[in-house]
């Protein structure tokens, strides 16, 4: 609220002919008129029988001081008129006379483009009597429209935490649809396994079905992971439903390439791989991950720097994501796995070496099995294998005219061995 001129607010007790109380001499007179026709704010003094004193226009807009330029020689009644409060101005001007007391009303009105604030006080002299009331005129014209944003502004920040409500119902929806599908996708490779399912209906399930969706689905939660105005709740449901997606977009790229491998759809396009680039990219593709798992990814190169390999980079980087993704899946925190490159004139040996948990001796033979999931009591019940990936990595090696063989030991960890011979 406009607390008056200077903008100090004015208590019950404030009476305006305090501006006043000076002796009639000329000389006062002439410096009490250049103040008050000076102020910041229109003022208007008006007596007790409702005559126009005198009125202080030099802050108004230019038609308005047309209007009001003769006021002082009127009624109130017309100054009420141009500035539209008859009503409000007679009740608090008759409500003042009756009362003889102090009485401070605000009034707000819209003129034009422009909006003010009429704050009327009523004068009482030394015996009670009521002298009549002196009006304030404040342009808040500003003060209004920046009311008025902010208000749009509150409103538009309740209509996105609607927004963001109705979506975290969305999500908490899209989340069970994801499980459902995901745990459909499980049953039907159990179902493949023994036979139940014929190859080619879940390969078109997984294709038409999950592959199509998948896609913008994932870049839209990973789009929203980064939202900053997002709650802590809205967060967590939106990561659990991006991991969700992640892991099944996933399962998803492993039966497609088991699609393509058995089909013989697969592509040979080799170029020159420089090798030791290639091996310390999928090492970077990789260093997130290991790095919030407190685990450490060493290289140690053993080649011709600048070396070339003419095999497929496409089907390399499958083979190396399947095995470093594995050796980081069942290496504890805190440990180290080990890349090892070795080149030997024309032939090229890759080593992935972790320190996990081991495969059990007679579970070795059937490692690179399609659908082989080792039966090992150390193998955490949550973690999601299909046992496709290892079978995919064989058969890309061997399409690349390679070799690939596991060394293992429980409690010791897993070593796998490429070979290639450059050609």
């Amino acid at each position: 609220m406009y607390n008056g001129p200077g903008g100090h607010a004015s208590s019950g007790m404030f009476t305006v002919p305090e501006m006043f109380r000076i002796d009639n001499s000329d000389y006062r007179k002439d410096f009490i008129d250049i103040i008050f026709h000076n102020l910041p704010d229109t003022i208007v003094i008006i007596d007790e029988k409702g005559g126009i004193i005198d009125v202080n226009i030099s802050m108004l807009p230019s038609d308005m001081k047309k209007n009001l330029k003769n006021i002082s020689k009127q009624n109130m009644e017309e100054l009420f008129v141009i500035f539209d409060i008859e009503e409000e101005g007679f009740r608090i001007f008759l409500e003042a006379k009756e009362k003889k007391k102090n009485i401070v009303k605000t009034v707000t009105k819209n003129i034009g483009e422009r909006w003010y604030e009429f704050r009327f006080n009523s004068v009482i002299d030394k015996y009670s009597n009521f002298k009549g009331i002196v009006i304030f005129i404040h342009d808040i014209t500003e003060e209004k429209k920046l009311k008025d944003e902010i208000i749009n502004k509150n409103k538009e920040l309740e209509d996105l935490n609607k927004q963001l409500t109705e979506y975290s119902k969305l999500l908490e929806r899209k989340n069970v649809d994801l499980k459902t599908a995901n745990d459909k996708l499980e049953q039907l490779v159990a179902d493949l396994k023994e036979g139940r399912k014929e190859k080619e209906e879940m390969m078109s399930i997984v294709t038409h079905e999950l592959k199509k969706p998948l896609t913008p689905l994932v870049l839209s939660l990973e789009i929203l992971t980064g939202y900053s105005n997002l709650s802590p709740n809205l967060k967590k449901y939106v990561t659990i439903s991006y991991d969700s997606a992640k892991e099944l977009e996933e399962y998803t790229k492993e039966l497609l390439n088991i699609s393509r491998i058995e089909s013989k759809m697969v592509k040979i396009e080799k170029t020159e791989v420089d090798v030791a680039a290639f091996v310390k990219e999928e090492m970077e593709r990789f260093a997130e991950e290991a790095e919030r798992n407190h685990q450490k990814l060493e290289l140690i190169y053993e080649g011709d720097e600048g070396a070339k390999l003419n095999s497929d980079k496409m089907l390399l980087r499958i083979i190396f994501d399947n095995l470093i993704s594995n050796a980081l899946k069942y290496t504890p925190d805190n440990k180290n796995i080990e890349i090892r490159v070795n080149q030997n004139n024309n032939v090229w040996e890759f080593f992935i070496k972790d320190t996990g948990i081991g495969i059990p001796e007679k579970e070795l033979q059937f490692i690179f099995d399609k659908f082989h999931v080792v039966k090992s009591a150390n193998v955490p019940r949550d973690m999601h294998r299909t046992g496709i990936g290892l079978y995919t990595v064989k058969k890309y090696v061997e399409a690349l005219n390679g070799k690939i063989r596991v060394i293992s030991e429980i409690g010791h960890g897993t070593e796998f061995i490429i070979s290639f011979i450059n050609e």
